[in-house]
């Protein structure tokens, strides 16, 4: 089949390709295989893009959640420092989707829940139990690496929350 012209719109939240009989004003005509390469090779980027970010904003998350403080004699950048290796190491093995590392600040919060907070989001229960059974073995790397961590906190908390809405929720049959 032969394009007679084609041509990209994009918006926020989708991008369209229209085939159409005649060209809309300041639209060229695809007259060569370069042109239709360059706008197929748009089209793709924009697909790619459109669809990570989609990803991002819906994808519910499960976030699991340390609140602690650090050992006396342990400096922030030391602990910084080993616990990006072992985030790391956990998102590479494909466990763990994104975290952030918090420090209290101006010293305001509860005091029971220390000075640094550490959010890990997990895509969802299966892979954060895939998380914790691959920590659980306690051999090779990923112990090092966890214990490297571990023996710098103290008074630690965890938590558990996820996004909500979650997207199976539905509205009007609920009993209670």
């Amino acid at each position: 089949m032969a394009l007679k012209n084609l041509y990209t719109s994009f918006n926020v939240t989708r991008l369209t390709v229209q085939i159409f009989d005649s060209s809309p004003p300041g639209f060229q005509e695809l007259d060569n295989e370069n042109n239709l390469k360059t706008l197929l090779f748009i089209f793709l980027f924009w697909v790619n893009i459109i669809l990570y970010t989609q990803r991002e904003i819906y994808a519910a998350m499960n976030i699991y959640q340390a609140f602690f403080s650090l050992k006396k004699g342990v400096t922030d950048m030391e602990f910084q420092r080993k616990l990006q290796t072992y985030m790391e190491y956990l998102t590479g093995q494909g466990h763990l989707h994104k975290w952030r590392l918090l420090r209290r600040k101006l010293g305001l919060g509860p005091k029971e829940l220390g000075d640094w907070h550490l959010i890990m989001e997990f895509e969802n229960l299966a892979a954060l139990d895939l998380a914790f059974g691959h920590v659980a073995t306690r051999t090779g790397e990923v112990e090092r690496r966890h214990h490297d961590v571990n023996k710098m906190i103290e008074s630690i908390t965890f938590a558990l929350y996820r996004d909500f809405p979650d997207p199976m929720r539905s509205e009007g049959g609920e009993l209670f």
